[in-house]
């Protein structure tokens, strides 16, 4: 494989292209933008401890997993589009 010193190979500007198109139709069917970020902290808090966490991710500290990732106290929602909460009707006149 060749290196170049271009900023972005083809393949990355495709991923990226590609990344951008899925994104743009996921906010646009109800979702929360995120990024690779929020993927990793919900991977750690969604962990059953901080020492299963560090070893998910990579981390050579405990102490980095705990201070950056894991999102105590709250459980991060999986990603899913938000969904329109039903039509209200519309007041029904009182008759005397």
């Amino acid at each position: 494989m060749e290196f170049s010193s271009a900023p972005y190979s083809r393949a990355e500007k495709i991923l990226e292209k590609q990344w951008l198109r899925t994104m743009e139709a996921f906010v646009a069917a109800g979702g929360e933008r995120f990024v690779e970020h929020d993927i990793r902290a919900k991977v750690a808090t969604d962990s059953r401890s901080v020492t299963a966490a560090q070893h998910r991710l990579g981390h050579a500290t405990a102490r980095l997993t705990e201070s950056v990732y894991r999102r105590t106290g709250r459980r991060v929602r999986a990603a899913t589009p938000k969904v329109a909460p039903p039509a209200r009707r519309p007041a029904q006149p009182e008759l005397f």
